[in-house]
């Protein structure tokens, strides 16, 4: 039997690749036939090498390529890494979080005007820096000034002890202190003088000294008082396109890999918010209709500032460092050291401290 041959038929399917490749955009068309010249780039004698295979046809050969990116993230947001593993976290749900604190009273004042020597009464009136952290009864010490014996010699290892008889103002509107010296200059009338005392003096604020039968003293209250942070809203934008994300690449990039980008770039910036930010509400620029929060970092929430000679560190320095965190510092008596690559070689170039590095 024989096959007739469907000329049609083969005409009718040729026709339909060719259709199909038109619908997908993606006409290809070919610069030469077999045969035609212009095609190519032909060479006759020389063996054929990289170099001028390149020369020939630049992107013919590739180079090895490496489908994975390298990230280089600086991991440099301590504080939001503490922040959220320390197991404080605190639901708030306003933009506004306040809080109450209280401390315990100061017991240091100085004295703001100076004492002159040949003082001879039995009060005096004592100019301090802060006179509500005393209350009469009180009594003070005084390191800087030496006691004194009944004979009116002096007791160099016995310091110089006030009393506050009560709180006064002076001729010239200071608040004042009027104290008697409990071991001051002895005096022929059978009292103690109190004996010159410098500018600037350390005052410490010691126990109350009540007479027998005193059925009540100056009475003591502290209240909490309220503070406020605003909770600062950080924000982050990340986009692609849809033909973007079906296009192909060289390596494996993903909008997974940009969302890693910006959230870090935006933890390094909220570090930035938490170390040095201020505390302020105000109108956003443009519209003017919505109000922006930001937080107060947690550098100026510090009072007490130190200030150190990176070039010539000793172990004076290290010592008067650690004198001006813990002394007189309500709070925990442990710190935790947050330093800069300048702070830590300079303390790393104290002596004492390589020893220990040194002894691991």
């Amino acid at each position: 039997m024989r096959k007739r041959f469907n000329f049609m038929g083969v005409l009718m399917i040729v026709i339909g690749l060719l259709c199909g490749v038109v619908d997908a955009s993606a006409f290809v068309a070919a610069t030469g036939i077999a045969g035609a010249e212009g095609a190519g780039k032909h060479s006759q004698g020389d063996a054929e090498t990289t170099d001028t295979a390149k020369e020939a046809s630049e992107e013919l050969l590739k180079a090895a390529l490496d489908e994975r990116v390298t990230k280089i993230l600086p991991e440099n947001h301590v504080f939001d890494v503490i922040a959220r593993v320390g197991g404080h976290e605190i639901p708030i749900n306003s933009l506004i979080y306040e809080y109450y604190s209280v401390d315990t009273l100061p017991n240091l004042a100085t004295v703001s005007t100076a004492v002159t020597s040949g003082e001879t009464g039995k009060y005096y009136d004592l100019v301090v820096s802060d006179t509500d952290l005393f209350e009469q009864e009180d009594t003070i010490y005084v390191p800087s000034v030496s006691g004194y014996d009944a004979a009116g010699n002096v007791k160099t290892y016995e310091k110089l002890v006030l009393y506050v008889a009560s709180k006064v103002t002076t001729g010239g509107g200071d608040n004042a202190l009027r104290v008697q010296a409990l071991n001051g200059v002895p005096q022929v009338a059978g009292h103690r003088a109190i004996p010159a005392i410098a500018k600037d003096a350390a005052l410490y604020r010691m126990g109350r000294a009540s007479k027998e039968g005193d059925m009540r003293s100056s009475t003591y209250s502290v209240l909490p008082t309220k503070e406020s942070n605003g909770c600062q809203i950080f924000s982050a934008e990340v986009s692609w396109t849809t033909i973007m994300k079906m296009s192909k690449k060289e390596v494996n990039w993903t909008l997974s890999d940009v969302e890693e980008m910006q959230v870090n770039k935006m933890l390094r910036e909220m570090e930035a918010s938490f170390r040095w930010g201020v505390r302020a509400d105000f109108s956003a620029v443009g519209d003017g209709k919505g109000v922006v929060h930001t937080t107060q970092g947690i550098f100026n929430q510090i009072d007490r500032r130190v200030t150190y000679n990176s070039s010539t560190p000793t172990n004076d320095m290290l010592i008067d460092m650690c004198k001006n965190i813990f002394v007189g510092n309500n709070g925990s008596k442990k710190r935790v050291l947050l330093a800069g690559s300048d702070l830590i070689a300079t303390l790393s170039k104290i002596p004492t401290v390589q020893k220990q590095i040194d002894s691991k």
